[in-house]
């Protein structure tokens, strides 16, 4: 429950954290710094906390994400300035945003991206496997190479977003909408595996 607290922290002020951070045209890049953190987190912490975990115990991988957290909390606090708010934010103050068109479509438009970002997360594994055959043993790799594409992607949008911001996010949501789209027709077939003595099943699975 802490973890999920502190998470949900994160992502409602991570956003806005960058403007007070550093100057107006520095900002999208500095937002994609924030939030490259989560990709690389992606990528590197959850194998490596699984590697800890099954070398030692669910409880070392635990209390090394403790100390790791310690570490980042000091530096923090060493680094950062002090962001005190300037004034206390309501729940009047927070409807009145609604009123906001582009707030509004910005919250859709945020709730449909990360539903989405983390439905993939959610079925990717079992999907490479049932759906287009890829071999147990291969999708480790594909999901790290989907998080380091992941990564630098976040840091090319956030130095396209500077120069043409709508252009960016519809490139982005269209690409998404694609590749999900075409993925039932292109993805019923392994481009790698282990083919040797095989034969391919009606839902594309080797045997």
């Amino acid at each position: 429950m802490l973890v999920g607290v502190a998470i949900g922290g994160f992502w409602a002020i991570a956003g806005g954290l960058a403007v007070r951070l550093v100057p107006a045209p520095l900002v999208p890049r500095a937002t994609a710094i924030i939030f490259g953190g989560v990709g690389a987190a992606n990528v590197f912490g959850v194998p490596i906390g699984t590697v800890i975990g099954g070398l030692a115990s669910w409880r070392i991988a635990f209390g090394a994400l403790s100390a790791l957290a310690l570490v980042v909390l000091v530096a923090l606090l060493a680094v950062l300035p002090p962001l005190t708010a300037a004034q206390p934010v309501g729940l009047r103050r927070l409807a009145d945003q609604f009123r906001n068109q582009g707030v509004r479509v910005g919250i859709l438009a945020t709730f449909l991206i990360v539903t989405g970002h983390f439905a993939a997360y959610t079925f990717i594994s079992p999907v490479l496997r049932d759906l287009s055959g890829i071999d147990e043993q291969l999708v480790g790799p594909l999901l790290f190479g989907f998080g380091m594409a992941g990564v630098a992607g976040n840091f090319i949008a956030g130095a396209a977003v500077a120069k043409r911001l709508h252009r960016t996010v519809l490139t982005i949501a269209a690409a998404l909408g694609v590749t999900v789209l075409l993925y039932p027709i292109a993805g019923l077939s392994p481009s790698v595996g282990h083919l040797e003595g095989g034969e391919q099943q009606p839902t594309g699975q080797w045997r």
